[in-house]
């Protein structure tokens, strides 16, 4: 016949055996209950995993990061040339767009900053989000001028860099087609 020990000893091997396969280690009280929990070695394996994992992700991570702003500052550049050939055309006047290789930025003649309407809209690439620099400018005089058709006044390639990776933006001025090389 069954007596309590056997269902008691009954239930210790079922829990035991349940642990097993969820692999948690199991140890049995002096009462018949077990006990399951994380090893420290279970916690120091999995810590070591984290971090092999994460030695490995951090350059991709990196290089990724540092694609994402040439491609942001291009892709800005762009956006923002057309948006002045637009303007003139629009507005049938003229928009001068002034490039600064020194403190990478450029700025707008006619446009007004949103936030300080006394000064001109600027666009600061060596900051947030793009931390791009002006590694090289094609102008004569630094600005490019759209006359009230939307025509620039002369051809412009600039090229913007982070960290190893370049971007360089070419307009024509014939066509005033903007475009970015890879």
């Amino acid at each position: 016949m069954f007596n309590s020990s056997h269902i008691i000893r009954w239930q210790s091997i079922h829990r035991r055996d349940q642990s097993r396969i969820c692999g948690w280690s199991t140890k049995l009280r002096r009462d018949g209950h077990a006990r399951s929990g994380v090893t420290l070695i279970d916690l120091v394996l999995t810590i070591i995993i984290i971090g092999i994992l994460s030695a490995v992700a951090m350059p991709r991570f990196s290089k990724a990061i540092e694609e994402q702003r040439v491609r942001a500052s291009a892709r800005r550049i762009k956006a923002d040339l057309e948006l002045a050939a637009r303007y003139s055309r629009s507005n049938s006047q003229s928009e001068t767009i002034t490039f600064n290789t020194d403190d990478h930025s450029y700025s707008f003649s006619s446009f007004k900053d949103i936030d300080h309407s006394s000064q001109a809209y600027t666009v600061w690439l060596n900051t947030s989000p793009y931390h791009s620099t002006i590694q090289s400018l094609d102008l004569d005089d630094g600005s490019v001028t759209f006359n009230a058709y939307g025509i620039p006044s002369t051809d412009l390639e600039i090229s913007v860099t982070n960290g190893d990776l370049t971007k360089t933006i070419t307009m024509e001025s014939i066509t005033g087609q903007v475009q970015i090389q890879e």
